[in-house]
């Protein structure tokens, strides 16, 4: 059998066995005997992290609805060198969103206030009426929740059915969306049989031999950034020479052996600087329906948000990123001017004035982006940003941070991750504690500017001592808000190998139900909200010199949000701190945590800071009245919060 480690020493090198091109070149000619690529289907698949559709989380526009990006760079990438193929991309993750906020339009009326068998069966019958369900059944009439499949599949099968294309391309750039990457690769090849299959970005490139075992209806994975890759695996198919040398960035499984053609071509010069070309997708849509970015709080009224990207790769080396893994060594940065064209096409042609960057590395390249962003102001674009990605703290000199506030900033992220100087050089972060440390003072100039924080515990053989010294530092930077996250690595980065190692994880699966980014999962959700009894101590009051086990990790987190985001609100006494504070506070009661007592204590705490509601009551006793979830914890964690009052 095939050994994977000569793929990755392949890749390191970027080096081809000559037998490789051989067989890989020989199959490719053999399943396209006969045949050209005139039509290239090109999807994104849903990005929801549960298999179930969340009424709640829809209403509250809790959903990621992010443009294809990538897929409208290929897109475009195509037809510069192909213009004689047709390319279409569809948007799954959209098409649901939209469809289910018709129905919701239609039946208004009609519907239950909350989420029940009536509501699906409504539902199931609106989209029987729309689509052929014939080959697929969706009579599960005791089933309270909607599977994402259910309302998937009969879509694709009509674009599918509709377009009959010839290549079909899945774009899967998360971990998480790797089932459903899946499923639709298996419906394409149900439905048309004669179409190619491939698989593309971030998680394909990374664990490309394990899907290509699980899925035999997937004929090929396109590796790394395909702009020239792909435009030139097309043109191969398509003539008569069959030039070997266009191959490139492909795996394969052949006779039960993988195989893999490195030559990697990272898109530069005028490639690189191309706009996404979306077709026919209504990206002006796309924010009214769902997530784009963490700062919807924060956006003017009116906001329609799209995503743009300045610059590819990042300098940094995150032993559990995979930014360098996809992108290889460095950042490739466009033209400043190429980028601010982009924002005016946006704004003109689909009335965006809000973007979020895509970029890993915002900040490379400091006269570069001080450029771009002072073109931002000459051309008087009136767009407003965020870098929900994260910005590196070392690259936030003073003067980028002042073209950056003049040229729209609203938010900014940054990857801290640990408060631990030992962890922060075991995992390779490019900023250390003084960068973080000099933040506040920093960004304390541009109220208008929110900030947050990336936070990760369960390091391995992190202990309790060296995530105390994170939650120490946290509240030290006093950014506005964190995000924290317990540790689960990106299949084939550096951190994932050292826990296969260790035995932590294993090496031979996908793991996407542990990889939910941003938006709460809803099984945390409704340990919340349920009344289940649990026994809960304050971790961090012991010996903090171990290590933890995994089954503690979600009291810690618990833990290290409550002191880190929640506690330090006592000790602000800061009106323009304070009142971004209620603002966010205010989101989070609304849109993502709906019963959260610390939200209710902690914005009537502020209401009372800023005069605004003098009669005021924090009333300790009020969380006798929570449910046994929180009242477990919030007994042991608040004990002495209303004598420090």
């Amino acid at each position: 059998m095939h050994n994977s480690q000569d793929y990755k020493e392949q890749r390191n090198l970027n080096f081809t066995p000559k037998e490789n091109l051989e067989k890989i070149s020989s199959h490719l000619d053999k399943i396209f005997l006969n045949k050209k690529i005139d039509k290239i289907l090109l999807i994104s698949p849903p990005q929801f992290q549960t298999s179930n559709f969340d009424l709640e989380m829809f209403n509250n526009r809790r959903y990621f609805n992010y443009p294809p990006y990538g897929l409208g760079l290929l897109k475009s990438a195509i037809n510069r060198t192909n213009n004689k193929t047709d390319v279409k991309i569809i948007d799954l993750n959209h098409d649901l969103l939209s469809f289910l906020n018709d129905f919701l339009k239609k039946n208004a009326k009609d519907l239950p206030e909350k989420k029940d068998i009536e509501f699906n069966s409504k539902f199931k019958n609106y989209l029987s009426s729309n689509y052929d369900f014939s080959s697929f059944d969706i009579n599960h009439e005791n089933q309270t929740d909607l599977t994402i499949e259910e309302i998937m599949v009969p879509i694709l099968k009509k674009y599918l059915n509709e377009y009959k294309p010839d290549l079909v391309g899945i774009s899967c750039m998360f971990t998480m969306t790797h089932k459903r990457m899946i499923k639709i690769a298996k419906v394409t090849k149900e439905c048309l049989p004669d179409s190619k299959v491939f698989v593309g970005g971030v998680h394909p490139t990374s664990s490309s031999e394990l899907i290509l075992n699980e899925e035999p209806s997937i004929d090929f994975v396109n590796l790394f950034e395909g702009d020239i890759s792909l435009p030139q695996f097309v043109e191969y198919v398509n003539s008569e020479t069959k030039e070997k040398n266009l191959l490139k960035q492909i795996g394969m499984k052949i006779d039960g052996d993988y195989l893999e053609i490195q030559n990697r071509s990272h898109p530069a010069g005028e490639t690189i600087n191309l706009r996404p070309d979306y077709g026919d997708l209504k990206i002006n849509k796309f924010s009214n329906l769902g997530e784009i970015g963490a700062y919807r709080f924060w956006w003017r009224k009116n906001t329609i948000a799209s995503t743009v990207l300045s610059n590819r790769g990042c300098r940094a080396r995150c032993s559990f990123c995979s930014v360098r893994n996809f992108n290889g060594k460095g950042v490739r940065g466009r033209t400043f001017s190429s980028v601010v064209d982009e924002l005016q096409y946006l704004k003109e042609y689909h009335g965006v004035n809000h973007v979020m960057w895509l970029d890993d590395d915002l900040l490379f390249d400091r006269e570069r982006t001080i450029n771009m962003f002072n073109e931002m102001v000459k051309r008087n674009l009136d767009i407003t940003w965020d870098a929900s990605n994260g910005i590196i703290a070392s690259a936030l000199k003073d003067e980028v941070l002042d073209a950056a506030a003049a040229s729209g900033c609203i938010g900014m992220h940054f990857g801290i991750e640990s408060g631990n100087d030992e962890i922060l050089k075991s995992v390779h972060k490019p900023s250390g504690k003084k960068h973080y440390l000099a933040l506040e003072n920093k960004l304390k100039k541009y109220p208008q500017i929110f900030t947050k924080g990336f936070l990760m515990v369960g390091f391995p053989n992190e202990t309790l001592a060296q995530m105390q010294e994170t939650i120490d530092m946290a509240v030290k930077i006093n950014l506005d808000w964190y995000t924290i996250q317990v540790v689960h690595p990106l299949p084939q980065t550096e951190m994932h190998q050292q826990m296969v190692e260790m035995g932590l994880i294993t090496d031979d699966k996908v793991e996407d139900e542990k990889l939910n980014y941003g938006n709460r999962s809803g099984k945390r959700k409704q340990i919340e909200q349920g009344n289940q009894i649990s026994n809960f101590n304050d971790p961090f009051v012991g010996d903090l010199n171990v290590v933890p086990d995994k089954e503690s990790m979600e009291d810690i987190w618990f833990t290290a949000d409550f002191k880190i985001n929640y506690e330090r609100i006592i000790k602000i006494h800061n009106h323009q701190k304070l009142k971004k504070l209620k603002c966010f506070l205010e989101y989070i009661s609304k849109k993502i945590s709906t019963k959260n007592p610390l939200v209710t204590f902690y914005s009537e705490l502020i209401d009372k800071r800023l005069g605004q509601n003098e009669k005021v009551s924090i009333d300790m006793n009020s969380f006798e009245k929570t449910n046994s979830f929180w009242k477990s914890r919030l007994d042991v964690l608040m004990k002495d919060t209303y004598d420090m009052l």
